[in-house]
């Protein structure tokens, strides 16, 4: 007597299948976090590409005002923080000086979500140090290629990194939100990228940070 072969149909056992899925989830947990560096760097380019427009603006604002950067914050000279003050050379409308640039414009970095950016400021902040305090300078009296003159803040209307104000908390607001990185717009206009480890207040700020502030500083102060 013939006898009848076996007609089942041969499949994945239960320990294939979690084989199957333990390489899968292996694949994606190498793959996520290199697209997520790849994503945020395409960020930074963009963020570089608005500081570098913002240089050009003060530039040509320099060129309208008799050589005389803007100031970090309103003053009696300059009734408009830098800005609001550079705001018309990068073709971005503001509200009388009052509410800033706004989200879709050269003032908001990439890399910052919506919440971050309260009453329609800046993500981008001015070093108070090139202005001493919003006393009005000439731009080329402090085009240093070391000393930035604008670079990425936390949000949060933090438009200006000064020591100008007893126990300011502003030191905390460098952004390091490009993969651990800065993009700055230095004195000479150029746009560089500097990592956390690389970045020195007494070389790149300009100048000594007081006590008060020491304790704030993101990455840490050395004297």
């Amino acid at each position: 007597m013939r006898r009848l072969g076996n007609n089942s149909k041969s499949g994945f056992t239960l320990i294939e299948l979690l084989v199957v899925v333990s390489i899968i989830a292996l694949l994606i947990s190498i793959l996520l976090p290199a697209l997520s560096r790849a994503r945020e760097q395409a960020k930074s380019v963009v963020c570089m590409a608005n500081l570098k427009q913002q240089g050009l603006a003060v530039y040509y604002y320099a060129e309208d005002n008799d050589d005389f950067a803007p100031t970090g914050y309103p003053t009696i000279d300059q009734p408009r923080a830098w800005y609001v003050a550079i705001a018309p050379y990068v073709d971005v409308e503001t509200a009388d000086g009052v509410d800033g640039p706004g989200r879709e414009s050269v003032f908001h970095c990439p890399s910052m979500k919506d919440d971050t950016l309260s009453g329609g400021y800046t993500t981008y902040m001015w070093n108070e140090f090139l202005t001493r305090s919003a006393n009005h300078v000439r731009l080329n009296s402090y085009r240093e290629a070391d000393i930035f003159m604008i670079t990425d803040s936390t949000g949060l209307g933090y438009y200006i990194l000064t020591d100008t104000y007893s126990g300011s908390q502003t030191f905390a607001n460098l952004g390091w939100h490009h993969n651990d990185s800065n993009n700055f717009l230095w004195g000479d206009l150029a746009v560089r990228t500097l990592k956390r480890s690389e970045f020195n207040w007494q070389r790149h700020y300009g100048g000594e940070v007081s006590a008060l502030n020491q304790a704030n500083c993101d990455p840490p102060y050395v004297p």
